[in-house]
């Protein structure tokens, strides 16, 4: 979503549960820390005595490092906080943290909307249908259902939704599930995965609605393509190269 912001949208966020937010720093920090200090420590003898400091700290350390970051609460940018730290959450109901690449900066700036309604449904003409009876119409409506792979829009939509749609492997079976595509719902599109998932298919996804609220051209739209998969190769020709260049200085060396 801070993508979006950055080439000009106006996203809404709705916050349906409370998360636990972690900066990407912060959580890149804590893992270095732990891979560094903890692994050695396990190796010695009795060495997993010093995994209690650490669980009875991380907590605690994350989330006034993340108060500090944001200037306070999240709470008055409309974001619902969960009670537990992230490792406490993960440890406990298998739930890891939302790692922040800029969102929650851009909710606290007022870039982005965030609405704490339920979501009631989608109706005929596309619009978000609210818990509180109201609704909204977007230019486009993003699943972002993170690691709930086919399934994660199971939560909240409604039974006529789920019937066209499917869940699991009878969405995966009739393809109506795709991320980065448009579902079996008018103006409905999927996101989700791993990290990695959703950074190949979410440019894709972001040149779909455009071309649908913009009326762009497809050749267009071909042509974006053609340049994403040239910038792929071109990158790996350059990894390729330079791993050659390290080999032959590594056998000019010996």
């Amino acid at each position: 979503m801070s993508l979006q912001v950055e080439h000009g949208a106006r996203p809404t966020l709705l916050a349906r549960s409370p998360q636990v937010v972690v900066p990407r720093d912060h959580l890149q920090l804590a893992q270095r820390l732990l891979h560094s200090h903890l692994n050695p420590l396990l190796a010695l003898p009795f060495g997993w005595l010093a995994l209690l400091p650490v669980l009875l700290l991380t907590d605690p350390v994350l989330k006034l490092a993340a108060r500090i970051k944001y200037g306070g609460s999240l709470a008055r940018a409309g974001l619902p906080q969960h009670w537990k730290g992230p490792l406490l959450r993960l440890l406990t109901e298998g739930v890891p943290p939302m790692m922040d690449v800029g969102t929650v900066q851009a909710c606290i700036d007022g870039r982005i909307a965030v609405r704490r309604e339920g979501l009631a449904g989608i109706d005929a003409d596309g619009r978000v249908v609210f818990s509180d009876g109201s609704a909204e119409p977007f230019d486009g409506i993003v699943l972002a259902t993170g690691y709930h792979l086919f399934s994660g829009h199971r939560h909240f939509l409604d039974a006529a939704s789920l019937q066209r749609l499917g869940t699991g492997k009878e969405a995966i079976k009739t393809g109506s599930v795709v991320p980065g595509c448009e579902l079996r719902l008018p103006n409905v599109w999927a996101l989700f995965g791993r990290l990695q998932m959703i950074r190949d298919a979410a440019p894709a996804l972001g040149r779909r609605i455009a071309r649908r609220v913009h009326g762009g051209s497809r050749w267009r739209g071909a042509a974006s393509w053609v340049w994403w998969v040239v910038e792929h190769v071109l990158i790996a020709w350059a990894v390729l190269a330079a791993r050659r260049r390290l080999k032959q200085k590594a056998r000019q060396l010996r």
